[in-house]
């Protein structure tokens, strides 16, 4: 079973999941992760959102407390001990966004300018959770992460 943390703002977006948690910020992440736990769910899956991006590092502190794996779509969630993160680095959003900005500044229109997709996914894994948490990582997916 996984569990999913999302804000409500997100419901529906994903049919994955078996437990769907919904957290309104700070001051309730400890009651999520109590109800989260309860479920004994093999894995915890973060979807990427502002708050939840400001809150991460808390997130892997409470998920490792309760010993349930992360999984995320913040590559950057690696850093402060999820397991897995697949998705666009923020600094590559926040990158193309400038670009935008710049040019509807120098006079562009918005809907003249073309809708980009991200052109770099990133695969990171912290492998030092993972050996807390007793999971081994297979190597067919250690050799698609980034060094």
């Amino acid at each position: 079973m996984w569990a999913l943390l999302r804000l409500p703002r997100f419901r529906g977006a994903s049919h994955a999941d078996d437990n769907d948690n919904r957290s309104r910020g700070p001051a309730e992440i400890e009651a999520t992760f109590t109800d989260i736990a309860k479920g004994s769910p093999n894995a915890l899956l973060v979807i990427n959102d502002a708050t939840i991006i400001d809150m991460r590092e808390r997130i892997a502190s409470l998920a490792l407390s309760h010993r349930i794996p992360v999984f995320s779509s913040i590559p950057e969630m690696t850093d402060v001990g999820g397991i897995v993160g697949y998705g666009t680095p923020r600094a590559d959003l926040y990158r193309r966004s400038a670009y935008y900005v710049k040019r509807i500044f120098d006079g562009a229109q918005p809907a003249d300018l073309a809708v980009e997709q991200p052109t770099r996914i990133e695969l990171s894994i912290d492998l030092k959770t993972a050996k807390a948490l007793g999971i081994t990582i297979p190597d067919t997916l250690l050799a698609r992460r980034i060094a």
